[in-house]
């Protein structure tokens, strides 16, 4: 090659972005990396922590939180809350995330106080007269068997199935009479029991009930030492109590 002579090579084209196109690309980009995220396993919610749970098991809140297969960065806590709030079980729910897929749900539980047996059909029922499935046998809890459906399960299951104040007549009936075994319920007479020693008694619903008690351990005082064949006792009135006798 001769000194000082040129070479001429083809001429590259010049790239140039405009910014439409580096939007596209960030776009696309965005995109592959959500998308990454949304079916890769590393974001996958498969650790559901449960704290709080007592009455319901673990495996019946992760199925009304329903998370599974779901990317931890698509909770809503606040929206899980909610969900799990609506249940008559649950009286209040925090839901908290951990980096990078574990969950975990506190909840508390509403307490039970009395079961009731409506029908063919057993609920639990709190203080306040909310309403819930009965889950598993929990001992201890007043027992009432209605002599017929009377609670009023709405469609809003935080409303109260029944006055609360028949819930603490219960409550109040079987811890002065430890002895006795269910109780009774009825629209008209309120509450009442089956007497061990083979009668019905009418307590009602409201007024004194110590007062109604003591009324009750004396007339039965008398009738058993007249030896009387007692059928159904009413004290529903403690200033006029009545008994009637088996034929």
């Amino acid at each position: 090659m001769e000194v000082g002579a040129e070479l001429s090579l083809p001429a590259l084209p010049a790239l140039r972005m405009g910014p439409r196109a580096l939007t596209a690309v960030l776009l696309g980009l965005w995109a592959l990396t959500v998308h990454s995220a949304w079916t890769g396993a590393r974001f996958e919610v498969t650790d559901i922590g449960i704290e709080g749970a007592e009455l319901m098991n673990a495996a019946q809140i992760r199925s009304i939180a329903d998370l599974g297969g779901l990317p931890s960065f698509a909770v809503d806590p606040q929206a899980v809350e909610q969900k799990l709030e609506s249940y008559a079980e649950i009286d209040g729910a925090e839901v908290r995330l951990r980096w990078p897929a574990q969950v975990v749900i506190e909840i508390e539980e509403r307490r039970p106080i009395v079961e009731w047996q409506d029908g063919t059909q057993v609920w639990w029922l709190n203080a306040s007269g909310v309403a819930f499935i009965q889950r598993e046998p929990h001992p201890g809890l007043v027992r009432v068997v209605a002599e017929q459906p009377v609670l009023e399960i709405d469609q809003d299951a935080l409303l109260p199935a029944i006055l609360p104040e028949v819930l603490w007549e219960a409550v109040a009936v079987a811890e002065q009479l430890p002895h006795i075994g269910d109780l009774t319920y009825s629209p008209v007479h309120g509450i009442g029991f089956e007497d061990p020693r083979g009668w019905k008694v009418i307590v009602g619903q409201g007024g004194d009930l110590e007062a109604k008690l003591q009324v009750y351990a004396a007339l039965t005082a008398a009738l058993m030492e007249r030896g009387v064949n007692v059928q159904l006792v009413n004290i529903e009135d403690p200033s006029a109590p009545y008994y009637k006798v088996m034929r």
